[in-house]
């Protein structure tokens, strides 16, 4: 069986580069444009590996309650963790990212080309509202050299911009255990300014017991264009979250038991958390004859309260400002009509500060204060790239950037002493890429990085040699290599074959502790190396249908790493799936559009001794509308049933957990409906 799935997702592989409906006829222009690249590149062509999904894959007729569900046909990046919004959805590339607590490590989060990760490398995308996008970018190969720490990829959300006139949408949507999701948007296009407006409620009861939760969130974007070669574009994004419960992870037998379980301390200890943000921007870009320049503002504030199932330490309250500015010129010239160069050059700025403080958790009651602090990342970077182009053949692409990082905690809790202390990390980052056309729908590229990692804020205060200052740990450093082919031989028929290998040395690895379980702390692993194999292709063999498939082989491995006297050397990384398929399979007439999404995941290692693990699973769901359209107003009811095949399988592996509470178990078979009006 493992054989059979194996070959029919190398055979199916991939999703396209550019995924929407139907397949454009092959033609360069066609071909998305990557913009994360800060240079002019395009999928095809550009010696990266990179994918992009259009707002139809997105979200039509999907429930819409995260980005779970798009985003897992992404070739490269694993995602997991949709349902349980205290800890939010954890998504990794190429293994980076795969040791999160919560949230997102490792990879790079962008929004309108503004920061939605924290300087220290920490994101959730809580505070992005799928409805809200137009489309999103994910570069696999190893960004440092454009994006400097936890650049390990980098995912790259576009939000919607206004056509000319107004229009107004709104989106009312229902589904089992609770799940409502509702929305109300407008736009206007004018002749200079252009305006929109999307607000959004989301609430469930959740699968398993103490998983409600409840959010709303607002974006505001307005774009200024007083000529074709200048733009000035202004965001407001906020999100609020008065609750969101965490059930916990379960053993192998409790899953067993009862599926829906909350963990018994997760009742006791009243573990979730409340969660507000709010983040401004301002982004300017000008052309001048062979020159362009811009420069980004940003500033975001986020307070988070949280109960975790333990005594201890157990509430926590964060006070979180951050924010930065950059700064960028660039050049572009040809000559002997072969040669065309494109560089640029900028200066970024970033700063992170965090008011941390925590309680005993008294029964889900905050107790007396043990820990008090002020901890602060600072960013400083100077970073190059550079593309050249000869005879439309040749594509070099080059890059590095350099970094000078400043951490330092300042203990206002000096009952115990004063655990005050600074950090200093600084990296060089480059990048060199090389994409050969054979022809022009077929094109080899190789290219060679270095990427590093700092531990966030969070990582570092989780100390467990003493209540306050920063672990000793080191920053994480890797060096990629990949090689890739990208084909597109017929009108409607692309895919992409890449492979890739990442050295890794001071790993960063999670573990938690019996006293302590469901508090995670980390330490640095000796080496590790990555091989893997990914596939995407896309093909619209009849004017009605089409095919979409990615395929992901991942064989990571620690080398040389030794954890409490244990030679874990030669095992497999946990929290990654050896082999790990989607595909979608899509009907569209203009009446009617149907999907089917099969899901296919290989067993995987909760913990570093590989004793256990979550056995192998397929997903199956569908999808379908009903279009109507009526001169300006369209109405468009829809239906999907998840989980067609009651698959038993969980929605998230706590890795190394203490316990062996390793599980968090998904929901099974349930259906959603609702419908989208737009005028």
């Amino acid at each position: 069986m493992r054989s059979f799935y194996l070959v029919l997702f190398l055979v199916i592989s991939g999703t396209a580069w550019g995924q929407s409906d139907s397949l454009p006829e092959y033609r360069p222009a066609q071909i998305p444009v990557i913009s994360a690249l800060r240079l002019p590149s395009t999928a095809f062509g550009t010696p990266i590996a990179a994918s992009v999904l259009d707002s139809n894959a997105l979200t039509r007729a999907r429930a819409g309650m995260s980005l779970y569900e798009p985003l897992t046909l992404l070739p490269g990046l694993f995602a997991q963790n949709p349902d349980n919004f205290a800890q939010d959805l954890r998504l990794s590339v190429r293994g980076f990212g795969a040791r999160a607590a919560f949230g997102i490590r490792g990879v790079r989060l962008l929004v309108d080309g503004i920061p939605e990760s924290t300087p220290d490398g920490q994101g959730e995308v809580d505070n992005i509202d799928p409805l809200a996008l137009e489309r999103v970018e994910l570069i696999r190969t190893p960004s440092a050299g454009l994006y400097g720490n936890a650049a390990g990829g980098v995912l790259a959300f576009q939000t919607r911009t206004a056509a000319p006139g107004w229009h107004a949408q709104a989106l009312a949507g229902m589904g089992a255990f609770g799940q409502q999701r509702y929305l109300l948007g407008s736009s206007w296009g004018g002749k200079k300014w252009s305006h929109v407006a999307t607000f959004s409620h989301t609430q469930q009861k959740g699968y398993r017991e103490h998983s409600s939760m409840a959010a709303e969130q607002l974006n505001l974007k307005s774009v200024f264009e007083p000529d074709s070669n200048t733009r000035l574009t202004l965001v407001f994004s906020g999100v609020t979250s008065p609750f969101a419960d965490d059930p916990g992870g379960l053993t192998a037998l409790q899953v067993t038991e009862n599926r829906q379980q909350a963990r018994p301390q997760a009742l006791a200890f009243n573990t979730g958390e409340a969660v507000r943000q709010a983040k401004l921007a301002a982004v300017f870009q000008q052309k001048l004859l062979h020159w362009q320049w811009g420069a980004r503002f940003f500033g975001a504030g986020r307070t988070l309260d949280n109960l975790l199932p333990f005594n201890i330490g157990g509430a926590v309250s964060l006070r979180r400002a951050f924010g930065g500015t950059g700064v960028w010129v660039g050049y572009q010239t040809s000559w002997r009509p072969s040669f065309t160069l494109h560089l640029q050059s900028g200066l970024d700025a970033e700063q992170q500060e965090d008011h941390r403080r925590r309680y005993n958790n008294e029964a889900g009651l905050r107790g007396a204060e043990v820990l008090n602090q002020i901890e602060s990342f600072r960013n400083l970077a100077w970073w190059n790239t550079c593309k050249l182009q000869y005879q439309k053949r040749w594509t070099a692409l080059l890059s590095l950037r350099v970094d000078d990082i400043r951490v330092q905690a300042t203990d206002q809790f000096l009952s115990n002493g004063d655990q005050s202390g600074t950090r200093r990390f600084g990296q060089w980052s480059p990048m060199a890429g090389l994409d050969y056309a054979l022809t022009s729908q077929h094109h080899l590229y190789a290219n060679w990085s270095a990427a590093f990692e700092t531990p966030s804020l969070s990582e570092l205060s989780a100390n467990p040699d003493a209540p306050g200052g920063f672990a000793d740990l080191q920053a994480q450093k890797s060096r990629s290599v990949e090689l890739g082919w990208k084909a597109a031989p017929r009108p409607r028929l692309q895919w992409e074959l890449t492979v890739f290998a990442i050295q890794l040395r001071d790993e960063l690895v999670p573990y938690q502790l019996a006293e302590q379980a469901g508090r995670t702390f980390f330490r640095n692993a000796g080496q590790s190396q990555r091989i893997g194999l990914e596939a995407q292709a896309g093909w619209q063999f009849l004017p009605q249908w089409t095919a979409y498939g990615v395929y992901n082989g991942s064989d990571f491995r620690y080398h040389n790493y030794i954890a409490n006297g244990s030679d874990l050397s030669g095992n497999r990384q946990p929290g990654i799936p050896v082999h790990t398929g989607s595909m979608e399979c899509r009907y569209k007439t203009p009446r009617f559009f149907a999907t089917l999404q099969l899901r296919r995941t290989s067993k995987i290692w909760a913990d570093d001794a590989n004793l256990t693990q979550q056995e192998g699973w397929t997903w199956a769901g569908v999808r379908m509308g009903y279009p109507l359209n009526m001169r300006h107003f369209k109405f468009e009811p829809y239906l999907g049933i998840q989980n067609i095949g009651n698959a038993g399988y969980n929605a998230n592996l706590q890795i190394n957990a203490a316990g062996n509470r390793y599980f968090e178990p998904a929901s099974g078979r349930y259906l959603y409906l609702g419908c989208h009006a737009s005028f």
